[in-house]
């Protein structure tokens, strides 16, 4: 992974991002989000339907949790890509998501 270190990352307010993702999972399963948590054009994308359809999807998944999610920016001869891989504890690689920049 490389990492720009003359990059500044902004300080976030708030939970930690696990806490936060949680959070969010389980209002989208009981179907209804506190939107004084979210943006304003992401609160306008969630519409009450929106909701209605995922929540019994979401709700049927339980909590799997306990995955490692590490992102990492790779850098090929000539382009780079940015990849997002989720491991279980036991190493198994459970989704591998890659785009190019």
């Amino acid at each position: 992974m490389l990492i720009d270190a003359d990059r500044k990352l902004p300080a976030i307010a708030g939970d930690p991002p696990d806490v936060v993702a949680r959070r969010l999972v389980q209002q989208y399963q009981s179907g209804a989000v506190d939107r004084t948590a979210l943006g304003d054009a992401f609160s306008a994308h969630l519409t009450p339907e929106r909701l209605r359809e995922a929540a019994p999807r979401l709700a049927a998944l339980g909590e799997r949790g306990g995955m490692e999610v590490a992102a990492l920016h790779l850098t090929f001869a000539g382009s780079t890509a940015r990849a997002a891989l989720y491991r279980t504890p036991d190493g198994k690689v459970q989704q591998f998501l890659l785009r190019r920049d």
